[in-house]
C-alpha cells in the first residue's frame, strides 16, 4: 500500500511539499531529521522545530500499485500548485508541469526526450542574468522562477529549459 501525503506548516496549515511513500513512518522520520538536500523544504521544517513546533505530515490517500502512487501524486502536485500554493518539491512530476507550461514556453524549446519519466528530473530555479546594469541582481534577487528538466545520456548530464511560471514566485518556495 502506497501513501501519498503532504506536509504542512502547523502556524497556517497549508501543504508546502507533496509526496508518496511505502513506509510513512520512515518517511516522516527522513523529513523532520532533513535527510534529503532539499534546502527550501529543509529551512521550513529546521525553522518549525526552533518555534517548537512540529510539521505535520498528513496522508491525503492510499493506493495499491506505485503507478498508481505516481499518479495521484502528480493529482495532488497540480491540485495545491493550481491553489497557488507553493511547494518545496525539488522534482516535480513531469505532467504536473508541462501542461500549465505549454502555453507560456517559448515556440522554439525542443522536446524533451522521451525517457521514462522517473529518468527526468524537473526543478524550479532562479538565476541572475550576470548584467552589470541590472537592478534585480544588483539587489542580491535573481531572476525566475525558471523550470528546467535534467536526464543523463550515457555519462552527460543534459538540461533544457522548459519554462517560465510565473504563477509562482520566490516567496512561494522559501520558508516563511
Amino acid at each position: 500500500m502506497y501513501s501519498i501525503y503532504s506536509l504542512i506548516d502547523p502556524r497556517d496549515h497549508t501543504a508546502f511539499y507533496v509526496g508518496s511513500t511505502k513506509d510513512s513512518d520512515r518517511r516522516f522520520k527522513e523529513h523532520i531529521n532533513c535527510y534529503e538536500a532539499n534546502s527550501v523544504k529543509n529551512a521550513r521544517i529546521q525553522e518549525l522545530q526552533e518555534l517548537g513546533l512540529m510539521v505535520i505530515m498528513q496522508i491525503l490517500e492510499q493506493v495499491e500499485t506505485l503507478e498508481e502512487a505516481r499518479e495521484r501524486e502528480v493529482f495532488w502536485v497540480r491540485y495545491y500548485m493550481d491553489k497557488g500554493t507553493g511547494l518545496a518539491n525539488i522534482q516535480i512530476p513531469r505532467s504536473a508541469v508541462l501542461s500549465p507550461l505549454s502555453s507560456s514556453s517559448p515556440g522554439n524549446v525542443p522536446p524533451l526526450p522521451d525517457l521514462p519519466e522517473e529518468h527526468i528530473t524537473y526543478q524550479c530555479q532562479y538565476r541572475k542574468c550576470g548584467k552589470a546594469s541590472c537592478k534585480t541582481c544588483r539587489n542580491g534577487q535573481e531572476h525566475g522562477p525558471y523550470w528546467y528538466a535534467f536526464w543523463r545520456e550515457g555519462r552527460r548530464l543534459r538540461c533544457r529549459y522548459i519554462g517560465k511560471d510565473k504563477s509562482l514566485q520566490r516567496s512561494d518556495l522559501e520558508a516563511s
